[in-house]
């Protein structure tokens, strides 16, 4: 069973490739030929992502006492995922589209490094292996649920990238998981406070 945080860090690594390509292609001039599939696979990769990671992980990422920072980073997905609404408004390639788009990788960028040095690191400290498999197979169910909807042409899909579904040979993978509950376990809480460590 995969470990929650070999599931949340790939696909950081993920939303960081994408990013770059984005990036590279806003700066050097790529037309909306080349920026059209990237951009609804990164899109459509932030928008799964950070739903899995409040449905299934926040609540343990988090726990008690720490309740200012998880609001913190869920403002953070909500600044993202309206950053990327803004840019499906205009026109890919165009520079309004350009510019609303790199606003939403910068705002992506800063929160995946905060979360990577705070709360993650904290998790990977104090959790028991126990937890996080079991994370991560609801990790796994969630993410499988979300791509089949993707695939049957969900509305959400358009709404979000202003770009119909990815077609069914997409890239990205359906993952076959036994069917589970999103909901996310009780955390477990290595001590009140935050441990002690880098970043």
């Amino acid at each position: 069973m995969a470990d929650v945080i070999d599931l949340i860090l790939a696909d950081h690594r993920r939303i960081r490739r994408l990013a770059n390509t984005v990036n590279d292609a806003g700066r050097y001039g790529g037309g909306p030929s080349s920026l059209v599939p990237i951009w609804r696979r990164l899109a459509e990769l932030l928008d799964n992502h950070t739903e899995a990671e409040q449905e299934i992980c926040y609540l343990s990422l988090f726990g008690q006492g720490r309740d200012v920072q998880m609001q913190d980073a869920i403002a953070d997905h909500d600044d993202m995922r309206e950053a990327v609404r803004e840019a499906a408004l205009h026109p890919v390639a165009s520079p309004i589209w350009t510019r609303t788009a790199l606003a939403a990788l910068r705002i992506t960028s800063d929160h995946i490094a905060r979360e990577e040095h705070g709360p993650l690191a904290d998790f990977a400290r104090c959790a028991t292996p126990e937890l996080r498999r079991e994370l991560g197979r609801q990790w796994g169910a969630f993410t499988a649920a979300r791509l089949r909807d993707s695939a049957a042409g969900s509305m959400h899909v358009l709404t979000l990238t202003g770009l119909p579904p990815a077609p069914h040979d997409s890239p990205w993978p359906l993952v076959h998981v036994p069917p589970a509950t999103t909901r996310a376990v009780n955390p477990r809480q290595c001590s009140g406070s935050r441990p002690e460590g880098p970043g």
